[in-house]
């Protein structure tokens, strides 16, 4: 069985350590599971809004390209006599002179302007540049004439072709423009903007292109490499993130990729479609004419459709100019509730082009993405970007908090319980030692008395005063042990009558009197006829007990003093510190202040600490200092408490000890 200290204080230590190294286990294991779950929930979360991020730019480039496309298409289709002011539709007979007559029909880009198109134009070999917009001679005034087209749109027509002669030439845009021939309807499938173009979009991808599909064959190819790819991804997460990021940006491409490729396609069936319609048309000789695939151009900060048409002698560049501002605005205008905000760049250099951001019809791509979806709450965050504080570290918080609650409850209680054992121990060596000197002097005196070892009357009569005062001595001990005890359980009746002042220390004064008597001092009674007067309802037996500990405290205490004093003043006063009372109770809430004041050594710092404590003092303080268990003090502050009031030590007296007991309930 473990008895001392150190053994109960070592073995708590140990078990401390166990419960910790398990906590501390427990909680990185937890944690572990939690970042798992953490950057499981973020990797999810990255790919919800990069899948939206996607999601929301495929939308806005499908939006645009529809935007575009007809008018793309429509000007990719059109035949090369088009690009004439007038051009002939056919033969009729003058009936009057029978001469062949023939019929000039006004081009649909002199008369019909697309509102995003600046100027038709056509460049010849010799760097010559012509627009059926700008028709010269007898033609021009036949298109205000008869064809109505105001004199004021033919003027801007002729400013912006020389604005264009001056930033363009035959052989920039031929270098520029496709060689690929436009095939016939039946066999249409040219690359939109250029075969290179074609190329970089394959190198772009890391597998074989994916057009729309419609065939199950084609279709479980498709799943069969979105699982793969969801394989990779899952193998990627036991690994890195920075694996998983690669592999997303990876499928991101490759989806933008696709993406472009239909967009693409889907300009390509438009574009044959008015190939188809307008093939319908009757040419306007029988000239053999190559016209070539038109391709999108950036001259400087102008937005050329341009293609090569091969006559029978020359080859020539047709194309229109593009109006940029209006089309940028339409754009926007177009995707604003996608992409708020968005920027549109255009495309020089084809190496520098993002399948995922491009648009299909025009050299234009999408930029500040991530910044237009932060607008919408959607920008993207990073694997380490969360930093809330989730339930389960709120939980393991709340658990350390707890473990460390309890243990430093347990030890708190333990060192009660330590405590209590030492004060119990040595109460007990203490009433050993205070019970000893008693009871050898009753079975001494005791003896000699029975054995008429005695004969002087006097002598006897000195014995038995003896034996008188130790059973007094022993009362008193065995009194204060067992009120300490009922007030412990709570188990003391009280009974409060109503008093005076005066009446209330007649009873005991002559008690105190004796008891200093006894030790050789003098008790000196100081009340003042206002207070003596004055009402109180309280316990007397309670106040007896209290005042006559004191004043037996003092006569332990004080004995060896010069002036063999003990002064008990009774006064009254106002003291607002004072706890409502529970017992004592008074007509005008005045509270009685009693004072015991001797002039012996007076209180040390080291006993200070322990005054009010009970059981606190060992046998060998009552040696070196005076007789007793350490009991009163501690017992005469709870009976205190029990009245109502309080029993406090005055530090700032200096001539010995003072003590002060203040009772609520005392008027005048």
């Amino acid at each position: 069985m473990i008895k001392r200290p150190w053994q109960i204080w070592t073995s708590y230590a140990l078990c401390v350590l166990l419960v910790a190294s398990a906590m501390v286990w427990l909680t990185y294991t937890t944690w572990q599971l939690d970042q798992a779950r953490e950057t499981e929930r973020q990797q999810t979360e990255i790919a919800r809004r990069q899948a939206e991020l996607q999601e929301r730019t495929s939308s806005a480039l499908w939006r645009m390209d529809w935007l575009m496309i007809p008018l793309v298409a429509q000007e990719a289709a059109r035949p090369y006599h088009m690009y004439r002011p007038f051009y002939p539709e056919g033969q009729s007979e003058n009936l009057e002179t029978a001469d062949a007559v023939q019929l000039l029909r006004p081009s649909p880009l002199l008369t019909q302007p697309s509102e995003f198109i600046l100027l038709h134009f056509q460049i010849e070999p010799d760097n010559e540049f012509i627009s059926p917009q700008d028709p010269q001679g007898d033609s021009r005034e036949q298109a205000m004439f008869a064809c109505n087209v105001p004199a004021k749109a033919l003027e801007s027509s002729s400013q912006r072709l020389e604005e264009l002669r001056k930033l363009c030439s035959y052989e920039r845009l031929s270098f520029a423009c496709p060689q690929d021939k436009l095939p016939s309807v039946e066999k249409l499938d040219f690359p939109w903007q250029s075969s290179e173009i074609g190329a970089q979009v394959a190198k772009n991808m890391a597998s074989p292109k994916q057009e729309l599909v419609a065939n199950n064959a084609q279709a479980a190819e498709v799943q069969v490499q979105q699982h793969a790819e969801q394989s990779q991804l899952d193998v990627a997460s036991e690994s890195s993130p920075d694996q998983i990021g690669d592999l997303q940006r990876k499928r991101n491409m490759d989806r933008g990729n696709k993406e472009f490729l239909q967009r693409d396609k889907a300009t390509q069936s438009y574009a044959k479609g008015q190939l188809n319609l307008q093939s319908l048309e009757p040419k306007p000789d029988a000239a053999i004419v190559r016209e070539g695939v038109m391709r999108p151009i950036w001259v400087g900060e102008l937005l050329i459709l341009a293609r090569r048409v091969e006559l029978e002698s020359r080859t020539v560049i047709q194309g229109c100019w593009l109006d940029w501002d209006k089309i940028k605005s339409a754009l926007a205008n177009e995707i604003v509730e996608v992409l708020p905000n968005v920027g549109l760049q255009p495309v020089r250099d084809d190496n520098d082009m993002a399948p995922g951001r491009r648009m299909a019809t025009l050299p234009v791509q999408l930029t500040d993405v991530e910044q237009s979806l932060a607008t919408i709450g959607l920008a993207s965050i990073s694997l380490s970007g969360n930093t809330a504080i989730s339930g389960l570290k709120l939980s393991l918080t709340v658990a350390w908090v707890g473990l460390a609650l309890g243990l430093a409850a347990i030890a708190v209680l333990l060192r009660g319980v330590l405590r209590l054992s030492e004060r119990r121990a040595a109460f007990a060596s203490a009433v050993t030692h205070e019970l000893r000197t008693p009871l050898t002097t009753f079975r001494m005196y005791a003896e000699m008395l029975a054995e008429g070892m005695v004969p002087s009357a006097e002598k006897q009569r000195q014995y038995a005063r003896t034996m008188k005062l130790e059973a007094d001595r022993l009362g008193h001990l065995v009194e204060n042990v067992l009120r300490y005890a009922r007030l412990e359980r709570r188990a003391v009746a009280t009974r409060v009558v109503p008093t005076t002042v005066d009446a209330l220390f007649e009873r005991f004064q002559n008690r105190l009197a004796e008891r200093a008597g006894q030790a050789g001092m003098t008790l000196s009674l100081e009340i003042d006829p206002a207070t003596g007067r004055s009402a109180i309802s309280t316990e007397p037996g309670t106040v007896e007990q209290i005042v006559f500990n004191l004043v037996d405290n003092a006569c332990k205490y004080a004995v060896g003093a010069t002036d063999k004093t003990i002064h008990l003043v009774v006064a009254t006063g106002h003291n607002s510190s004072i706890p409502s009372p529970s017992v004592g109770r008074a007509r005008e809430g005045g509270a009685l202040n009693v004072t015991v004041r001797d002039h012996g050594p007076g209180i040390d710092a080291k006993m200070s600490k322990r005054l009010f404590t009970a059981f606190s003092k060992s046998d060998q303080d009552a040696a070196e200092t005076a007789r007793g268990v350490g009991l009163g003090l501690a017992l005469c502050r709870r009976m205190a408490v029990d009245l109502g009031g309080r029993l406090v030590w005055d530090k700032s007296y200096t001539g010995g000890a003072s003590f002060t007991l203040t009772l609520p309930g005392s008027s005048s």
